[in-house]
């Protein structure tokens, strides 16, 4: 059961920063170290997550990310993977 092999990002998102939509091939573990944020799943309603959440998002579902808050947006985000297989289903412009 453990991964052979992982990721480890610290995303830092200034108010209104948003991810654009886009998918992994594998599970992705994103722990909020500060801030408020949105997480949309599969183009869904946008859910609010804030300091102290977990967010489990499943292998292949398009998602995206908003700072909503006034100040940095803080975030850890784990991979079980050796390489960055992200495939953007938007624009990647509006990533700071």
């Amino acid at each position: 059961m453990g991964a052979q092999a992982s990721l480890l990002y610290e995303h830092v998102l200034n108010p209104g920063v948003e991810v654009p939509f886009h998918q992994h091939p594998y599970e992705e573990v994103i722990v909020c170290i500060s801030g408020a944020a949105e997480c949309s799943l599969n183009s869904g309603p946008w859910q609010r997550y804030e300091q102290g959440s977990v967010l489990i998002i499943p292998p292949n579902t398009p998602h995206s990310l908003r700072n909503i808050g006034s100040g940095l947006l803080r975030q850890l985000a784990f991979m079980p993977s050796s390489v960055n297989k992200t495939k953007w289903l938007a624009p990647k412009g509006s990533v700071e």
